[in-house]
């Protein structure tokens, strides 16, 4: 047989050898590509979850506010995006300057201490090493146990960041609980402000030193300004961690300062409510001669002076049964008060002519009907908007319907608005059976009618505060 020129190998097993290669190299091709293909699906996945678990926090965008990403019925346990801040850093200084030397509210004169952050205590408290004493120091100036959970997380992991740090403090005196009260300082931070500008903290300038208050006040705005750590808006699926009573937003001001400048009445507020609304179960006490504030709240006499004219009124957006849909059927209209064809709406606006309006609804709410009730409370918003008249959303506390959705749809509408939400729900959690009669299970106890009066009060308050400001 002719040999070919290849080594001497014959032309058949050159064809056997090539065949081989060839498969060979094919199963190891098809290989390759099944376990990249595996890798990349394994990758995907675990991106995809640390995106779940971590994901942005988006700036809220103006009202109305898009909520197409917020789920019907959220989980209690829905993961929540962690704060990031960023690297502790000086928000004062220079950086050829030390952070102590360049805070402004610091005296040039003021005596120093030099410590090794030993551990974290909680969210205001570091165990410092002193002069080889170990000692509690305590940020002076900051309030950091009235944030939110997730807040406090952050504060705590800042904390955490200085562990095995030399720091400077600028201390005056201890609390009665022995406490170092102080200025916190690494070589080009200022950690007390730092607190204050992410949000971390509310500022609490108070004797025995106030020294940097108007600093801390100045950061403590900035950082509301910027929506940042405590300020930022709780998402409508947390909102049973919602405050009680509401921070008001820029948006709500201009909507209740525009209602002074068109021709409210700054004085008159409005109801439009169910059964727990009605005078006899809210507001008439505070009518009564010998109603008094409790202590500690003395300062709302003011607020109680200013609506004194509407603590004993039936308004005609009240009444048992009442549903959002009943205040647009003139059918609901008070006939000695109202016109013939004038819905309750219509009427209250007219004879009271209010600057707020308070939207408690829900109790006589259908279960099944949650579509009906978000058209009907948004159509409420808007046509209270669309007056000047601030509304007020109001959560309930009664559950006649399982998880509470209605409260979930309350709180995506102040969300979306940018409304106040007084969230009730949470004023009476700690009462037993959540201050409900526990014949009814629906009207509230003598101590939750009183509870929910005061809060009435303070949001109110919290409301005039903000526009004076």
């Amino acid at each position: 047989m002719k040999k070919l020129p290849f080594i001497g190998t014959t032309h058949n097993k050159l064809l056997l050898i090539g065949s081989t290669i060839g498969i060979v190299l094919t199963l190891g091709l098809t290989a390759f590509m099944s376990l990249s293909e595996a890798e990349a699906q394994s990758s995907a996945e675990a991106a995809g979850s640390i995106a779940q678990v971590t994901g942005d926090q988006g700036a809220k965008p103006l009202p109305p506010q898009d909520l197409s990403g917020e789920a019907e019925n959220p989980p209690d346990n829905e993961p929540t995006a962690a704060i990031e801040l960023p690297p502790i850093q000086d928000l004062t200084s220079s950086d050829t300057i030390l952070a102590v030397d360049a805070a402004t509210c610091i005296p040039k004169d003021a005596a120093h201490q030099v410590g090794s952050v030993i551990d974290v205590i909680d969210t205001d408290r570091l165990s410092v090493l002193i002069d080889d004493d170990l000692s509690t120091v305590k940020y002076l100036g900051l309030d950091t146990q009235s944030s939110n959970g997730q807040v406090q997380e952050a504060a705590l992991s800042t904390n955490q960041s200085l562990i095995g740090q030399t720091i400077t403090l600028v201390s005056n005196g201890s609390d009665a609980d022995g406490n170092l009260l102080s200025y916190v300082f690494t070589d080009d931070a200022f950690i007390n402000q730092y607190f204050l500008e992410n949000g971390l903290a509310t500022a609490a300038s108070a004797p025995p030193d106030e020294t940097c208050g108007e600093d801390f006040q100045a950061a403590q705005d900035r950082a509301r300004s910027q929506k940042a750590g405590i300020w930022e808006p709780l998402k409508p699926s947390d909102w049973r961690e919602w405050p009680i009573v509401p921070e008001i937003s820029d948006y709500a001001v201009e909507i209740y300062l525009r209602g002074l400048e068109s021709s409210v009445n700054p004085d008159s507020f409005s109801i439009i409510g169910d059964c727990l609304s009605i005078p006899e179960r809210l507001f008439r006490k505070v009518s009564w001669g010998d109603f008094e504030l409790p202590e500690g709240l003395e300062d709302l006499q003011s607020t109680v002076e200013q609506f004194k004219s509407v603590w004993n009124r039936q308004p005609v957006t009240v009444d048992g049964g009442f549903v959002p849909a009943s205040v647009f059927s003139s059918y609901f209209s008070d006939p000695d008060r109202c016109g013939a064809y004038e819905t309750p709406l219509d009427c209250e606006f007219r004879i009271n002519n209010p600057s707020i309006v308070f939207i408690s609804m829900g109790t006589d709410q259908r279960p099944g009907t949650e579509e009906e009730f978000e058209f009907y409370m948004r159509e409420i918003i808007e046509y209270s908007i669309g007056r000047d008249v601030l509304p007020i959303i109001v959560t309930k506390a009664d559950p006649t319907e399982e998880e509470f959705p209605l409260n979930f749809i309350m709180a995506q509408l102040a969300y979306e608005y940018d409304l106040p939400l007084w969230n009730f729900w949470a004023a009476v959690q700690h009462l037993p059976n959540t201050a409900l009669n526990p014949v009814t299970g629906i009207h509230l106890t003598a101590e939750g009618n009183a509870i929910r009066r005061l809060s009435a009060l303070q949001v109110l308050d919290a409301i005039l505060t903000a526009a004076q400001n």
